[in-house]
């Protein structure tokens, strides 16, 4: 090697050197940038001349690792997204499409997903959350949160949970006796051998004055009592010695009837209901008497639930529970009242009927048990809800069973039914297959987007940009489309980013590196130098 060969391999080297120098900064400079990718400096000879005699020095090449996977750090932010694995973001400036794993995303004033000024891209979806259109690239669109708005659902079922406490009381009915109690509480007068006469309930009574010229009314009692097996009527007295007659049964059938008082001898004949001390309150000398039935309901309950109409309007409805019978209860529906505490329409249903097991679980319920409300004051739809009150021989809807307590209540476990009002967007939330699931006030979740994750045959032939965008290039080839997870893409972390695939401590080896050889090349070029001037002197 020449003299000048050394000059011009020191001269290699100090270039090469200052690129890896360049490389190291930019590294460094970027240590904390998301989803940064470290470059690294490759050297290689550069020979020149025949073999015996070769010069030429050393060449330097960076090289971008951008299919290194940085480490994921947990942020506050929601859009935040980070790529665990393959693939890289879709974005556009509006003209072209570019690619990123710099997940710093965040919603604009009018709702898009942004990082500077390149915005996310997506698959639209429909309704139920699948992608609408295909998933090729001239499907993607922009992801817009604020593109969707809340829907309105009338109540259309209404699904309960609930236990009925087997100790409330049923319906009772109380039964009393037909009685009559009369003034008569002395003796009627009646001569020896002399007859009065009267018939109860059809069967006649008959008694006859005695040897101190009366009838006793203790001979009264008797006479009646020998008679109750035809009768049904027993005979007493109260606490004053009044004559008392008693039905033997209760009820509203239990009867009886007083009529067809006579008698024999002067001074009893032409006798009336009076004799016996019973005011002919008809004036028919018949007095007739009924028992009663009074039935006492069971008990009952309120219970209340919400209904949304077909404009959204919200109102709440009361359940009525009564217990009819052992094991049985009778529902019925109040009129929905809003939030104002007016009425604002009217339930017209028959009362469902509901009936339990022996062992508490639901036996029976009216067939398709609903209730329907019409003349909504909002101007909304009729509506009908069907009752979901569980399945028969199971214990998921209405139980019945004992509630152990001095004054039982319904136990309500849940209510749930399937309407909403009208609701604004809240926040989103963004799965790892790329969903995004936007969330409103009302309770509505709704997947609008799907995002997309691109791949390439080599990543690492991307054209680089600034802010962590990438350029497809003749290097890279073309983009592979997927869906997060899903054909060898990475799925997606929301609320994640990237970290810098700088190692510090690595690079400030590298930079020592640099700066020996840089050091050395520096060297040979002075001593090259001092060999020139030697050269120059000789020739003088």
């Amino acid at each position: 090697m020449s003299l000048m060969g050394a000059l011009n391999s020191a001269i290699s080297s100090l270039h090469a050197n200052s690129q890896a120098l360049s490389n190291v900064s930019d590294n460094l400079a970027n240590s904390n940038t998301t989803a940064y990718k470290s470059t690294s400096t490759s050297f290689s000879s550069l020979v020149a001349g025949s073999a015996n005699t070769s010069s030429g020095g050393v060449i330097s090449n960076s090289r971008s690792n951008v299919t290194q996977q940085g480490l994921q750090a947990a942020t506050s932010n929601a859009t935040d997204l980070a790529i665990e694995g393959d693939g890289f973001f879709v974005v556009t400036d509006g003209t072209m499409s570019y690619y990123t794993r710099n997940g710093e995303f965040q919603v604009d004033e009018e709702g898009y997903l942004t990082n500077g000024d390149y915005y996310l891209m997506g698959w639209a979806t429909d309704e139920n959350g699948k992608i609408a259109g295909g998933t090729s690239e001239d499907s993607l669109r922009t992801i817009d949160i604020d593109s969707l708005q809340s829907s309105v659902d009338p109540t259309s079922e209404v699904n309960m949970q609930a236990n009925l406490p087997a100790d409330a009381n049923g319906p009772t009915t109380t039964n009393t006796a037909a009685t009559i109690t009369t003034s008569l509480n002395s003796a009627i007068s009646a001569d020896s051998g002399q007859t009065v006469a009267f018939d109860i309930n059809g069967t006649t009574i008959t008694l006859t004055g005695g040897a101190g010229n009366t009838i006793e009314v203790a001979d009264i009692v008797t006479a009646i009592n020998a008679q109750t097996a035809t009768t049904g009527v027993t005979a007493s007295t109260d606490a004053d010695g009044n004559l008392t007659l008693t039905s033997s049964a209760t009820g509203s059938a239990a009867e009886i009837t007083i009529d067809n008082v006579t008698g024999t001898g002067a001074s009893v004949a032409g006798s009336n209901l009076s004799t016996l001390g019973i005011t002919d309150t008809g004036g028919d000398s018949t007095e007739t008497v009924n028992g009663t039935s009074t039935t006492t309901d069971g008990d009952t309950y309120e219970t209340t639930f919400e209904v949304f109409d077909s404009l959204g309007t919200s109102s709440t409805v009361t359940v009525t529970w009564e217990k009819t019978a052992a094991n049985s209860w009778q529902m019925t529906f109040g009129d929905p009242v809003g939030v104002n505490g007016n009425v604002i329409g009217t339930s017209s249903t028959d009362p469902v009927t509901v009936t339990f097991n022996s062992d508490g679980t639901l036996a029976s319920t009216s067939a398709d048990p609903s209730f329907s409300v019409s003349g909504w004051t909002t101007g909304a739809a009729d509506s009908t809800i069907d009752l979901g009150l569980g399945t028969v021989g199971n214990s998921d809807g209405l139980t019945q069973y004992a509630s152990d307590e001095d004054d039982p209540q319904i136990e309500v476990k849940s209510i749930i039914q399937d309407g909403q009002a009208y609701g604004s967007l809240s926040s989103v939330e963004i799965g790892d297959d790329g969903s995004v699931t936007a969330f409103f006030d009302n309770g509505e979740e709704r997947v609008i987007y799907k995002i997309a994750v691109s791949t390439f045959p080599n990543s690492n032939g991307l054209s680089e940009k600034s802010n962590g965008i990438y350029a497809r290039s003749s290097s890279s080839g073309n983009s592979t489309l997927h869906i997060a997870g899903q054909g060898g893409a990475g799925s997606i972390n929301g609320g994640y980013l990237e970290s810098s695939t700088v190692d510090t401590s690595r690079e400030f080896s590298s930079m020592l590196s640099a700066q020996q050889a840089y050091s050395a090349s520096s060297q040979i070029m002075s001593t090259a130098s001092s060999m020139f001037d030697k050269l120059l002197e000789a020739v003088r």
